[in-house]
């Protein structure tokens, strides 16, 4: 009985993880679509576990929680973990500029 709680909770947190990794990409400038999309714009469950963290823990440190915590495979470069937070940091900037919210 209590996985099955488990389970339906942990589902539920996966949703709303995503809904939130949705409403921050929504505001991110459009830019020239490169060949291939980057990791974290194509796993959303390992781009939330990075933003959480992003300006809390260095980076380093959040790449190596992430290679623990879902694998190498899944895993972006720290390079590309800066490169997506700096996007994020524009998008946000550029909605405080212009009033959206």
């Amino acid at each position: 009985m209590r996985t099955v709680e488990k389970s339906r909770v942990s589902n539920g947190r996966k949703a709303r993880r995503k809904k939130r990794y949705e409403a921050l990409l929504n505001g991110l400038p459009r830019v020239r679509e490169p060949a291939s999309k980057g990791l974290l714009l194509n796993d959303a469950e390992v781009a939330l576990f990075c933003v959480e963290r992003f300006g809390i823990l260095p980076m380093e440190k959040i790449v190596a929680d992430c290679a623990a915590t879902f694998g190498e495979q899944r895993t972006p470069s720290v390079r590309s973990a800066y490169r997506f937070w700096k996007r994020l940091r524009e998008a946000q900037q550029m909605r405080l500029e212009t009033g959206d919210t």
